[in-house]
């Protein structure tokens, strides 16, 4: 019996190696191999589901989760995922069943807040996703995602000054994230502070001189102020 464990375990151990470097087609060939010794082994379907996932395929990690899920009701993880991809592929309440439920048995999850809140998104209910972000900031205040997330649902709602805020609080966390220094020029743009537009479009091409979007809307700012 050790041994049988050891060895699911050691293919399992495997797999994720495999995994890190993005070899996931080759790591679902040692988790089906981990899954012909335990059927059930829960560990071996989430990596199995989580590999298909990186690779697009939506319909088959969703197989893995519901697995999982028939295997252990209460495993919190499977559901949350569950509702990730059920949101890739674009059903969104479906995906916030999955996320209440694993909200129930693991409130503090803060994966399942955010995601919940991404799929309140997609369905147009900016308010509710707000409680979401705040639920995830509750947890976590220093959540570099939830304060993106939050500002963007701010944007939703037309309130600026407080999406520029959320962005500021992203960027104490990490002011070399030059995705977030864009969306701030964004909303300062929508607000018609050319000034500061142009210093977030100047530090995302100091960040990543080659992004396009960027040399666009700073030189709009340099001509319009010319």
């Amino acid at each position: 019996m050790r041994f049988f464990k050891k060895s699911k375990e050691k293919l399992l151990i495997k797999g994720v190696k495999l995994a890190k470097n993005d070899k996931h087609q080759e790591a679902i060939v040692l988790y089906n191999e981990a899954l012909d010794l335990d059927p059930e082994y829960v560990n071996g379907w989430y990596n199995k589901g989580i590999s298909f996932g990186r690779l697009g395929k939506y319909l088959e990690e969703l197989k893995c989760m519901d697995k999982i899920v028939k295997i252990d009701i209460k495993n919190n993880l499977a559901w949350s995922e569950k509702g990730f991809v059920l949101g890739e592929l674009g059903k969104y309440n479906e995906a916030l069943d999955c996320y209440d439920k694993a909200l129930k048995l693991n409130p503090k999850n803060i994966n399942s807040w955010i995601n919940k809140g991404v799929a309140l998104v997609n369905l147009n209910d900016f308010q509710q996703a707000l409680e979401c972000y705040d639920k995830a900031l509750d947890i976590d205040p220093k959540n570099e995602i939830a304060w993106i997330k939050k500002g963007s649902a701010l944007g939703k709602l037309k309130k600026y000054d407080e999406e520029i805020k959320c962005f500021d609080k992203a960027l104490e966390l990490n002011p070399k994230n030059a995705d977030i220094w864009f969306v701030k020029g964004i909303a300062l743009k929508i607000v018609n502070k050319p000034d500061e537009v142009l210093k977030c479009f100047d530090k995302v091409l100091e960040l990543d001189p080659e992004d396009e979007a960027a040399k666009k809307y700073r030189d709009e700012i340099l001509s319009s102020t010319s």
